[in-house]
């Protein structure tokens, strides 16, 4: 067991020669324990470590267990770390008292080795196995939540193209322009319906979907048409500079999307009237496979984004300056987006401002050239692992 996952175990007990006993007794469970011989440290210890069960004694000078379980109850700690009471008392009134303000289980010296290890097993794996089902919870409310926010540009997107043409009836080949973004956008939209469940599972990716060879300039000019409407409301222009090799090594749905979600954010945030600017250029990866790859950098006019805001960026619910007021979502886009090249083996990063300027945003990311290299790698679930 690794200390970064041993389990955090607190003995908050004022009595030196039961936290020896104590810790003793918990040594041959390889968790990391820690004392307090009061309430002061023990609120510290709190505060500064991830805590998977606490071991609190009642009779102590000072604030006593009770006490000191009713600020844990108050704070709502009692509902994420279980409480064990250590105590001499065995009177079903402490007892009962102990239940009410948030403990999960008495113990009574003087101790029993096979009953203390029993006890805290036992609480230290309920703990950890809520804490995983939160975290799949939290996952599966994220999932959603993206989903939402891609199947709502998606009809913005339909809708936008379907009004378009409304105005334009006398036209016929504007109108069959139109209705042809519409048609692309309800099948975007039907594609990726289908492929939700494999999305999800992004961990799953590298052995749950395929790898295949992918034109990524046809695949950034697919999602350009797409955003075709988005762009002329703000009379912007897309100029793709690709002079390399184009075929990469990628999962066709996924970077997709993640392509999807780079030009929309681009698109929202440009300044009207100007040029987002696609340029590729390839280079050498270092590292064990040693794979050639793409490096692609999406720019825009708009404003800087500042330091503080770079470093998180790519975090999960975490929105930069003045992006409440111009509605930019949940704040998963970009993290989706770093999941989903990583699945690829590739890295993304931001610049700004713009290298020259003191303005601008630049998303860069890389992805492999498909290539025989590539091929090999493909049907090594093993070596794609994220």
């Amino acid at each position: 067991m690794t200390s970064e996952n041993k389990p955090n175990i607190l003995i908050v007990d004022d009595d030196m020669a039961s936290n020896i006993v104590l810790e003793g007794f918990l040594y041959p469970l390889d968790y990391h324990v820690q004392i307090a011989r009061d309430s002061e440290n023990a609120l510290r210890i709190l505060d500064e470590t991830d805590l998977d069960l606490i071991l609190l004694d009642i009779m102590m000078p000072g604030m006593s267990g009770f006490e000191l379980c009713e600020i844990f109850k108050s704070k709502g700690i009692t509902e994420q770390i279980p409480v064990l009471f250590i105590t001499s008392l065995s009177d079903s009134k402490s007892h009962k008292r102990a239940i009410e303000c948030g403990g999960k289980g008495f113990i009574v010296k003087p101790f029993d080795e096979d009953l203390i290890r029993s006890y805290v097993t036992t609480f230290v794996g309920m703990k950890r196995m809520r804490d995983y089902y939160q975290q799949q919870l939290q996952t599966y409310s994220d999932f959603m939540a993206m989903v939402f926010h891609d199947l709502n540009n998606l009809n913005m997107v339909v809708l936008g193209n379907l009004e378009l043409a409304s105005y334009v009836s006398s036209r016929p080949e504007d109108l069959e322009k139109y209705i042809q973004n519409a048609l692309f956008a309800l099948k975007t939209t039907n594609h990726f319906m289908r492929n939700i469940q494999d999305i999800a599972k992004l961990k799953a990716v590298s052995h749950g979907m395929e790898y295949a060879r992918i034109d990524l300039v046809e695949q950034i000019r697919s999602v350009a048409k797409l955003m075709d409407t988005e762009m002329k409301a703000k009379n912007l222009k897309i100029e793709l500079r690709a002079s390399v090799h184009t075929y990469v090594c990628g999962i066709g749905d996924l970077l997709f999307r993640f392509v999807l979600n780079l030009l929309d954010n681009a698109i929202k945030h440009s300044w009207p009237d100007t040029v987002i600017i696609v340029q590729m250029k390839e280079k050498k990866k270092q590292g064990i496979d040693n794979l050639d790859e793409i490096e692609v950098v999406i720019s825009n006019q708009c404003d800087p984004i500042p330091k503080e805001y770079q470093e998180v960026l790519f975090e999960k619910f975490r929105q930069g300056p003045n992006q409440k007021e111009r509605k930019r979502g949940t704040g998963l886009g970009l993290a989706f987006c770093k999941a989903a090249i990583e699945a690829q083996r590739g890295r993304i990063w931001v610049e700004s401002p713009l290298l020259g300027y003191k303005t601008g945003v630049a998303i860069h990311f890389t992805i492999p050239v498909y290539n025989t290299k590539c091929e090999e790698i493909e049907n090594d679930e093993q070596t794609w692992k994220s």
